[in-house]
């Protein structure tokens, strides 16, 4: 399965729109100003959230996520990487040389994405691959923290390039892993 995610910054929020191969899916918005984000995925056409992304005050990296019948789903740091347990598996947030971010589920790679290079006027793309019986709300939600992030502060400049990660990867990308049809 293939997902976008297309992000457009204003001065005082970010907007996100979910796409898959039918069109807008989702739609999800942040407010620059608070402190603490909050992100709040909508399902198009819907008023009731499909997710509530919370960042945790005083901790790097962390993250509540309230799915649509109110399990809460904790993002934490880990070595290296980020954990987040999901009834009784464990999702693993990889990130890997250039833009790219890798999950695993039980230590099995489930989903990859990557994200634009250039920006122009704060907008972003990120493109997820994902296995076609993944949890593409989790995965998704998962792509707003990192965006969140890293994505901080007003629009920035005009225009903008993102040279990614050149640091120790925890895990190595397998660029030959394909997803599960």
């Amino acid at each position: 399965m293939e997902i976008v995610i297309k992000r457009k910054k204003t001065f005082l929020r970010a907007q996100y729109e979910v796409h898959n191969k039918e069109g807008i899916i989702y739609t999800a918005s942040r407010s620059i100003l608070n402190f603490f984000s909050e992100i709040t995925l909508m399902e198009k056409g819907s008023s009731r959230p499909r997710m509530i992304i919370k960042e945790n005050s005083g901790r790097s990296f962390s993250y509540d996520i309230t799915r649509w019948d109110n399990n809460v789903l904790q993002i934490r740091p880990a070595d290296n990487c980020y954990d987040c347990y999901c009834g009784d598996d464990l999702y693993k947030l990889y990130r890997n040389k250039g833009r790219k971010y890798s999950i695993y589920k039980n230590d099995v790679q489930v989903a990859w994405w990557d994200k634009n290079a250039n920006s122009i006027l704060g907008e972003n793309f990120y493109t997820i691959i994902a296995d076609k019986d993944a949890d593409a709300d989790l995965i998704i939600s998962l792509c707003l923290v990192v965006d969140n992030g890293s994505g901080r502060g007003g629009t920035g400049s005009i225009f903008s390039t993102d040279l990614g990660y050149f640091g120790e990867e925890a895990k190595e990308f397998d660029d030959k892993w394909q997803p599960k049809n």
